[in-house]
């Protein structure tokens, strides 16, 4: 039997800005999440009549992946006040699993520092 993998992932980024008394604004936090997809199709072969058949059996996976304290602006704020510059809460990779908790891939995320980087 042969396993044709196929995925998709779709990450979200979160920033979290402060409003200075300047009317500008900083940003003082940045968080990313997501969910992935596995499609699965394993070739079969059986037999009907005494004829091969080829057939497939198609599975899904589903999953999401979220970095610690994901778009929380207390936290931003917080490490702010405590005068670090920038709350950088990201995932940089995570890893798809596939039948019978196979390793698919390791999925190498973006992560934009700014919003500006967005492609």
């Amino acid at each position: 039997m042969r396993t044709v993998y196929s995925w998709n992932v779709t990450e979200m980024c979160s920033y979290i800005y402060l409003a200075l008394n300047t009317g500008a604004y900083l940003l003082i936090g940045h968080y990313n999440m997501g969910n992935n997809y596995v499609g699965t199709i394993t070739k079969t072969l059986k037999f009907e009549n005494d004829l091969p058949v080829s057939d497939g059996i198609f599975n899904e996976f589903r999953g999401e992946f979220r970095a610690e304290d994901y778009a929380s602006g207390y936290t931003a704020l917080k490490d702010y006040v405590k005068g670090e510059a920038f709350t950088y809460n990201v995932m940089s990779s995570f890893s798809i699993y596939g039948i019978e908790g196979q390793k698919v891939a390791t999925i190498k995320l973006l992560n934009p520092y700014t919003p500006g980087e967005i492609r």
